[in-house]
């Protein structure tokens, strides 16, 4: 009897699980990406495109797709994700809402502006398709994002006193300065 139960139960699961994944594909919107191009290199899903992007750059992300029925209201939105201050100062673009007819092959254009923040890493770019109804289609593009070797900025200058300096006495000068950059630096001199 154990064993029969066991079967149904496994049977049933098997079951639930097809009828699942079936109305996650039903969710799907009928578009194919037929390209990703960032600043005029074609991307792949599942491959680390490594791109000369360096952060607080201006980035141009071309999508080319065909749709497969009449679609009113899609939006469409790329963003790069696992970017740590992505809460403050989100690297992303969108467009929309606009129509796509049956047949017809689309080029989008969205400009990225990666944030000063941007560590030295791997993201995912992430090109998502939406529609009210909550339909999605969802790609995601590894892209490798570096830094320049040299990148020191003052951060913060503060001077004491601040407005008025009397005669005979000492203006104080304290600079903080930020090494954004891949290399280490030595003998910085920073001059007031």
């Amino acid at each position: 009897m154990n064993k029969k139960n066991f079967a149904f139960a496994t049977l049933l699961l098997l079951v639930l699980a097809v009828f699942s994944s079936v109305s996650v594909l039903a969710d799907s919107l009928p578009l194919t990406v037929d390209s990703v191009k960032v600043d005029d290199t074609v991307v792949t899903q599942n491959s680390l495109a490594r791109l000369n992007l360096e952060r607080n750059q201006d980035v141009n992300v071309r999508i080319q797709f065909t749709a497969s029925k009449h679609l009113d209201n899609v939006e469409l939105r790329a963003f790069l994700s696992g970017f740590e201050y992505g809460d403050v100062e989100p690297v992303e673009a969108f467009v929309g809402p606009f129509k796509v007819e049956a047949g017809t092959t689309y080029v989008k254009d969205l400009n990225l502006k990666l944030s000063k923040l941007l560590a030295q890493d791997n993201y995912k770019l992430r090109v998502v398709f939406t529609d009210r109804d909550n339909n999605e289609l969802r790609q995601d593009f590894s892209i490798r994002v570096d830094v320049h070797r040299h990148d020191v900025t003052v951060k913060d200058l503060l001077l004491n006193p601040e407005g008025d300096i009397r005669a005979g006495y000492a203006l104080l000068a304290k600079v903080r300065v930020e090494n954004r950059g891949q290399k280490d630096e030595t003998d910085v001199k920073v001059t007031v």
